[in-house]
């Protein structure tokens, strides 16, 4: 019976996946190979060398009341975390260490453990031997749910609180905390009662002449046999116990996987985050750069438009000034001609008549003159504004134009696969309020 229950446990334990290759973060699983395979290729931790060891994380033991490791030993702190701490005894014999100690709390900033223990491993002598585990005193669920941690209706199985109720839990020390009331007690409670309630027989009657027998003759054979059995019931109680320890250190190897997934896929997504907002600002920078420098253009050309307007106007004065001085000389001339006509003789009354026509034609000329001057000006001033609104209308175009362009160049460039058919209009990022 002991061998069908030993070759049911390891069909369960044998298929295990345990070749793979890590780098940068990354592990590949390559095959499988069964615990049997790697129990045979394993050694004691005293004969390997410590470079084939792992690098293994330990919290320092920093308690004042704690006992100090043997002498001889180098303290090499705890393992196992809280609050359900799986310290065992593979994780310091795993690693050439002995056990000098099982705590709950190794350091006043470390976690304390409700059930398990934190196991403290230390470099010791071969002459040191291990501390076995103590019986562990599982903490008390709150009233509400005592039942969940109680071996009530549980004895032989596991209790809705993950502690135990069998006859292993003591090796193991994870039994409830009822288990030697519950259930060890129920067993003699229940043993009694078959007791007493069995009906007495009628009374023995001892045979007067009884043969005599001389014994069953055990065989050399048989005797052989029956050691052979019982050493390989013991052999395979000692693989089964490293079987049990090597599947508690690939338990504990797989949760450190599972947490370097988690990180690196946390850092996955930051670094995605970061590279979606780094190609935002990367366009939200080349349209304010390109708005700049449109800013620029736009004040120097309208700079340049009022030096060309100052310069216009002034020469427009010039002009303006000329005539008024061509008038004012014309003016004169004819004055004179009137006074110098009105000293003449009476004969001379018509050449005075023409004289005054010819002066108010002058006049009129004048009027006439100045009346064209400012026709010319204001059409002079109505072309310009005509010029400068068609320039204006192209300098918008040509404005939406170079931002959009230079916008969606620049999501190109921070994109992968992005090109001028593909890129989205103004690189995904609203268009300037002034261009709207």
């Amino acid at each position: 019976m002991m061998n069908v229950q030993l070759l049911s446990v390891l069909a369960v334990l044998c298929p295990a996946t345990s070749a793979g290759t890590c780098a940068d973060g990354k592990c590949s699983l390559t095959d499988e190979t069964s615990l049997m395979q790697v129990q045979k290729s394993l050694r004691p931790g005293g004969q390997r060398k410590p470079e084939e060891m792992y690098a293994v994380a330990t919290e320092a033991y920093t308690l004042e009341e704690g006992p100090t490791p043997p002498p001889g030993c180098e303290d090499q702190g705890c393992q196992g975390d809280g609050p359900n701490c799986g310290g065992n005894e593979f994780m310091c014999t795993g690693n050439g260490w002995t056990v000098t100690g099982w705590y709950r709390q190794c350091s006043l900033g470390g976690d304390t453990c409700s059930n398990g223990w934190k196991v403290r491993c230390a470099k010791c002598p071969q002459s040191v031997k291990s501390v076995t585990m103590p019986v562990p005193h599982t903490p008390k669920a709150p009233d509400k749910g005592l039942q969940r941690f109680s071996c009530s209706k549980h004895c032989g199985g596991a209790a809705p609180g993950g502690c135990y109720c069998d006859h292993l839990c003591t090796g193991y020390g994870d039994c409830c905390d009822d288990y030697s009331a519950a259930c060890t007690a129920s067993a003699k409670k229940t043993a009694s009662i078959a007791a007493k309630s069995a009906a007495p027989g009628p009374p023995v009657v001892m045979p007067t002449d009884a043969p005599t027998f001389s014994g069953f003759a055990v065989s050399s054979q048989n005797q052989a046999n029956v050691t052979v059995a019982t050493a390989t019931q013991a052999n395979n109680t000692a693989t089964l116990h490293t079987l049990k320890k090597a599947l508690d250190n690939a338990t504990h190897l797989q949760a450190a996987v599972d947490a370097n997934i988690t990180m690196f896929a946390h850092k996955e997504a930051k670094a995605k985050k970061a590279f979606v907002q780094d190609r935002a600002s990367a366009v939200t920078f080349a349209k304010k750069r390109e708005l700049a420098n449109i800013t620029v253009m736009t004040a120097t050309k309208a700079m340049a438009n009022a030096f060309y307007a100052e310069k216009g106007a002034a020469a427009g004065a010039q002009d303006e000034l000329a005539k008024e001085t061509d008038a004012s000389a014309q003016g004169r001339y004819y004055t004179k001609d009137l006074i110098d006509r009105k000293q003449k003789t009476s004969d001379a009354q018509d050449a005075v008549r023409v004289g005054n026509i010819a002066v108010k034609k002058a006049m009129n000329d004048l009027a006439y003159a100045q009346k064209l001057a400012q026709h010319a000006q204001h059409a002079s001033s109505a072309h310009a504004k005509q010029q400068r609104s068609i320039q204006s209308q192209g300098q918008q175009a040509a404005i939406e134009s170079a931002v959009k362009n230079t916008m969606e160049g620049a999501y190109i460039e921070s994109s992968i696969k992005r090109n001028d058919s593909n890129v989205p209009p103004w690189g995904d990022v609203s268009p300037p309020a002034s261009l709207r």
